[in-house]
């Protein structure tokens, strides 16, 4: 490091070895960015040094011009540009130092959190950057992160995709506590409807078609639960849904209509301060599909216990709703697309796809009122939750076997 060298001529001793010196600039860049601050005046760094002994090199980097770190005019102590501090957060990341430096900070920053912004989400490597992400999670503050900004960033090409791809992200509420857990999936082109010789497709699921979708979006990870609909009830004063008695908590809400999901789509934008609604028609099956082009997304056997259904083989097949996350999830991140509720979605029936949709924008027809419905459900046979099979209903109608999930992003 230039440091040293610049030690060396000075003749400032005790001269730090340079992993000692690397060591200290990384604890005061996480402190920093713990405290929200960019710098650090003389007497709050001896305060520092009183509780951490191992930044005391840092009072000999005063040098000025290109050094690490340096003073400005009121002369405190700031890294010679912003980004050094996030880069020198993020190389504590990838290298699982950030909990144990964040346990050295004084007593009064513990159990605080890393500021996140897009420049350290920027500085992370994409082949890591999931798995340090979510190893790091309790640790990282993503308040100033929105869903819509990360979208809003990935659009414009400040930000990759891969970064966040498959990430659990939840809105913050107004009124305390957090929205259901959303995944980024990726832009990308598929094949949607049943391709030619799937078993027991149906006359609506033709002709298979391709679809692009242009951008990456955010949706689900899973249905939305009794859990995240009875906080929305509670809130409103809403009378909440039957169960069944089957129970509540993580079970997927059922006994709601198509105008109720919406209502609750409001709702939650209204708390998050971003534009949540129902997903297309197109949107839910490019999800569901997660890159594959078979009857199921594992494979075009229904398999034994791979999903909640009538004849598939798990404790709740035919019988009631599972706790959603019972099975793996698809290679997107998203669980329960086969089986448990049959999910609402944003589009008018229509008979078939004699208008093609060529994008993610919904299908709003004069030819039916009724709504579009995916998935199938507990109740439904095995091939009646086929990724391409549809069905539809009346959007009054509210009974044990519906559900939904969330989109995240501007309305059609």
């Amino acid at each position: 490091m230039r440091e040293i060298g610049k030690m060396e001529k000075q003749k400032l001793h005790p001269i730090p070895s340079e992993q000692e010196l690397w060591a200290a600039c990384r604890l005061l860049a996480v402190y920093l960015q713990t405290i929200g601050k960019r710098e650090l005046d003389v007497e709050a760094l001896g305060e520092l040094m009183r509780h951490l002994p191992a930044v005391q090199h840092l009072e000999k980097l005063d040098f000025g011009g290109r050094s690490l770190l340096n003073r400005n005019s009121k002369r405190e102590y700031r890294f010679s540009h912003y980004s050094i501090q996030e880069f020198l957060v993020v190389h504590g990341l990838c290298h699982d130092q950030l909990h144990q430096d964040l346990a050295l900070c004084p007593e009064q920053t513990r159990g605080g959190s890393i500021k996140l912004t897009m420049q350290m989400l920027g500085f992370l490597p994409i082949h890591e950057s999931i798995g340090v992400l979510q190893k790091n999670q309790a640790d990282l503050d993503w308040q100033d992160i929105t869903l819509a900004k990360l979208l809003d960033w990935i659009k414009l090409g400040e930000l990759k995709a891969e970064t966040v791809w498959g990430l659990k992200l939840r809105s913050k509420l107004k009124d305390g506590g957090f929205g259901p857990e959303m995944v980024i999936v990726p832009a990308g082109t598929f094949w949607m409807g049943s391709k030619k010789g799937e078993k027991n497709a149906r006359e609506d699921e033709f002709p298979c078609h391709q679809v692009t979708m242009a951008h990456p979006f955010a949706i689900g990870r899973f249905p939305v639960t009794f859990e995240e609909y009875d906080r929305y009830c509670n809130a409103t004063g809403k009378n909440k849904p039957n169960d069944q008695g089957w129970g509540r908590g993580t079970r997927p809400v059922i006994d709601v209509s198509w105008y109720d999901a919406r209502t609750y789509c409001t709702w939650l934008s209204e708390q998050t301060g971003q534009p949540y609604r129902l997903p297309t028609e197109v949107e839910w099956e490019y999800a569901a599909r997660a890159g594959t082009d078979t009857a199921y997304w594992w494979g075009d056997d229904i398999g034994v216990n791979r999903a909640n259904c009538d004849g598939s083989g798990s404790p709740w097949s035919g019988k009631q709703t599972s706790p959603v996350g019972s099975f793996p999830p698809n290679s997107f991140g998203l669980y329960d697309t086969a089986g448990n509720v049959s999910e609402w979605v944003r589009d008018n029936w229509h008979e078939n796809y004699p208008r093609i949709p060529e994008f993610e924008r919904a299908l709003q027809s004069s030819y039916s009122d009724n709504k579009v419905v995916r998935g199938g459900s507990w109740y439904d046979r095995t091939d009646d939750v086929r990724c391409a099979i549809r069905d539809r209903d009346h959007p009054g109608i509210r009974n044990d076997l519906k559900g939904f999930r969330l989109v995240l992003g501007s309305p059609w």
